[in-house]
């Protein structure tokens, strides 16, 4: 914490933003010398948003513990996208080949990293592409020590001018190009991908798919949100979906990779876009999210924000006043 937050606060207690906070707190709450608390995050050093407007890249960064894997990470534009600066720390995996540090070429069905590899896995609007999203969610877990982190598009969510449940012969049409011409288009879209299977090969049908929507996600309660009128409507229920590869997992792979894991899944919603985001906890440890830590003092007028840095308004810590 800087020099100038210490002087600010002299009688302040720092509690890291951790999987104890809530012990923590409670310990310095019954403290008289402290008049006020300041939630030291672990985040790292990131330009963030508006406290209510969640991004999926913040969401995804601000959950991670370095070193992580990112599959799927074609130019590591979720990062990026956050002012991330610790590159040595970060890896990525990918189908296609990016002109990017710390990069590995495979598919995801079958990854070669040796278990527990990296604190956490970013399994990052994958799950909708490949072939087999149980398998590739199963082998996301064997790579991580920690968490693995999952988003999915919530499409049902998703404002008309996003596009939901858009298909290639959709998007064909909406173009008015030959399926051909779609795909010359979108790898002229996507400078730096260096994939010559792909896309200098001689040509066919099967090109360039893997980067459409297969399947789509929901939840139960949200399903009644699909406008009746559109043709496309979801068919995965993300919540079996992850249950089901966790499942896979602890039977493929205990107790040759002990594990307590545990999950939950989050909205991640900010129009016209709408996603699901969950932590899957591999090494069974709790672990208290930003937006767990922000509903756990929900109502409480005590707490008075967030601290943030200068034009750049990266996530200091928290404040609660006591």
């Amino acid at each position: 914490m800087s020099d100038g937050l210490m002087k600010a606060f002299p009688r302040a207690t720092f509690i890291p933003f951790n999987p104890r906070f809530p012990d923590r707190l409670a310990d310095a709450m019954t403290g008289d010398a402290v008049d006020t608390i300041i939630v030291d995050s672990t985040l790292p050093d990131y330009s963030i948003s508006r406290p209510d407007n969640l991004l999926r890249e913040h969401w995804l960064v601000s959950n991670t513990v370095l070193p992580v894997l990112e599959i799927g990470c074609q130019k590591g534009d979720v990062f990026r996208n956050q002012g991330f600066q610790q590159w040595e720390q970060w890896f990525g995996f990918d189908i296609d080949v990016w002109q990017v540090p710390n990069f590995v070429q495979g598919d995801v069905h079958k990854i070669p990293y040796k278990p527990k590899s990296f604190p956490t896995v970013i399994f990052a609007e994958i799950a909708e592409h490949i072939d087999d999203p149980v398998l590739g969610l199963v082998n996301a877990i064997r790579t991580a020590s920690q968490r693995v982190l999952i988003t999915a598009p919530a499409e049902h969510l998703w404002g008309d001018g996003a596009l939901p449940f858009m298909t290639v012969e959709d998007k064909n049409k909406l173009d008015g190009i030959s399926h051909r011409q779609q795909i010359d288009k979108n790898t002229r879209w996507i400078p730096g991908c260096l994939n010559p299977k792909d896309y200098e090969a001689p040509w066919d049908e099967g090109h360039y798919e893997h980067l459409w929507h297969h399947r789509h996600f929901y939840l139960p309660e949200d399903v009644e949100a699909v406008p009746s009128g559109r043709t496309t409507r979801p068919e995965v229920n993300f919540r079996d979906y992850i249950d089901e590869a966790t499942k896979r997992f602890d039977e493929e792979y205990t107790p040759e990779i002990p594990t307590n894991q545990h999950w939950h899944i989050e909205k991640i919603i900010y129009y016209p876009w709408g996603f699901y985001g969950a932590v899957i906890q591999v090494d069974g440890q709790a672990f208290m999210t930003r937006r767990e830590f922000i509903s756990y003092f929900a109502g409480d007028d005590d707490w008075y924000g967030q601290i943030l840095t200068g034009d750049t308004q990266n996530l200091v810590g928290f404040l609660r006043r006591l």
